[in-house]
């Protein structure tokens, strides 16, 4: 999606690029918000399975957190 959008502004900017985006074929998959907030019982399993993740995936959750 980032990719499609960042193409076609450059189109608008150059007359000389192609018109179709290389990203024609890819499929993108459809996130849905979570409705409702982790529990109070669930947030124990929760932070043992971010502190079990890489550096990146667990500063990215404490992050959002």
């Amino acid at each position: 999606m980032h990719l499609t959008t960042l193409w076609n502004a450059a189109r608008r900017l150059h007359d000389d690029m192609p018109g179709t985006p290389p990203t024609i074929a890819v499929t993108k998959n459809k996130q849905h918000r979570r409705r409702e907030p982790i529990s109070w019982d669930d947030l124990p399993g929760w932070w043992a399975k971010v502190e079990s993740m890489d550096t990146v995936r667990r500063d990215l959750q404490l992050f959002i957190l």
